[in-house]
């Protein structure tokens, strides 16, 4: 089995809905298909992967517990109030 890993820096991540990182997902498969076509060697094996940067989950345990539990739970409702909501009219 062939394998294909793409490799997707932060930059792409933030991007991934846009069409110029989805190009270049795709040109990458085409590309590497197009120079490894085999009809004895189908499937394909596709890895992709990132690298993310940011703070560890480790290192974000020393704030466990520190909010109230009922700003928790108004902060909890305003999200589903107010953030999941569509304004069809907006545009």
């Amino acid at each position: 089995m062939r394998t294909l890993s793409i490799h997707l820096n932060e930059e792409d991540i933030r991007g991934i809905d846009t069409p110029e990182v989805q190009q270049r997902i795709i040109t990458a498969i085409a590309k590497y298909l197009k120079e490894t076509a085999s009809a004895t060697e189908m499937p394909l094996n596709l890895t992709i992967s990132a690298e993310l940067k940011g703070t560890s989950g480790n290192a974000l345990l020393r704030f466990a517990g520190k909010v109230d539990k009922d700003d928790l739970i108004e902060m909890h409702e305003a999200i589903g109030k107010y953030c999941e909501q569509v304004d069809s009219s907006e545009w």
